[in-house]
């Protein structure tokens, strides 16, 4: 018996190609409690260390629930540009550690704007952060609006770090959660279903998104071709 007949003869039809996505999202949300602290020890291990925070939806469901929200199958990180070399010179150890670099992000000008970890199917974002004065963080996010690719430039309050506990580990912060996580997420108290990055407050600029998406083959080509392309200055806005 074929596999979809199988299906039907057991309560009802799910089209293989969805079934299969759900059952894989589902099998990396039960494991991302257990990788996370794996994550954090490796990072800390590495130039790296004292240079990167949690924010955004990771940030969100440990304060909110203790532990990542249970629908994320991404972590969020953010570093400030100035950093970013430190970044490059730790992915050959994280790629040996298994965290596969994945994707970068580039603006007009070749700045790094984000970059992708993949291990064990969980998604490791690095958001690179612009001080753009006026205390404000300025950052890129990407997605998909009215059927095409966009780039979002956003911004949020620049704070000093602090620390917060969880899954065992003391995890580097911003020092008030409630000021950052309502720049995000307005009120984020309440679990809201609807709500959507693309949407979020603090979205400054919405622009159209065909270029500058880069894909990394190999850590060697990542090695030579990423150093020329830092950049010190915070990505135009328009």
């Amino acid at each position: 018996m074929r596999f979809e007949q199988r299906l039907k003869k057991i309560g009802g039809y799910v089209p293989p190609a969805r079934w299969l996505y759900h059952l894989h999202r589902k099998q990396v949300i039960s494991h991302l409690s257990k990788d996370l602290p794996r994550f954090y020890d490796t990072i800390e291990s590495t130039e790296l260390a004292g240079h990167w925070w949690l924010w955004s939806g990771t940030l969100l469901g440990f304060v909110r629930d203790q532990q990542p929200l249970r629908w994320d199958d991404d972590v969020d990180f953010a570093i400030d540009r100035k950093d970013v070399n430190l970044l490059l010179r730790s992915l050959p150890y994280l790629k040996k550690r298994g965290y596969r670099p994945k994707r970068n992000f580039l603006d007009d000008n070749g700045n790094v704007l984000g970059m992708h970890l993949v291990y064990r199917g969980i998604i490791y974002d690095f958001f690179i952060f612009d001080d753009i004065g006026s205390q404000c963080f300025q950052f890129s996010q990407f997605g998909v609006l009215n059927g095409g690719p966009v780039r979002q430039i956003c911004d949020i309050p620049r704070q000093e770090l602090s620390s917060i506990e969880a899954l065992g580990r003391n995890w580097p912060c911003s020092a008030d959660l409630d000021l950052e996580l309502t720049a995000i997420y307005g009120n984020w108290r309440e679990p809201d279903p609807t709500w959507s990055y693309l949407s979020s407050p603090c979205v400054r600029v919405t622009e159209l998104w065909y270029r500058n998406l880069d894909t990394w083959e190999n850590i060697d080509e990542l090695a030579q071709t990423l150093p020329t392309k830092i950049g010190n200055s915070p990505p135009d806005s328009n």
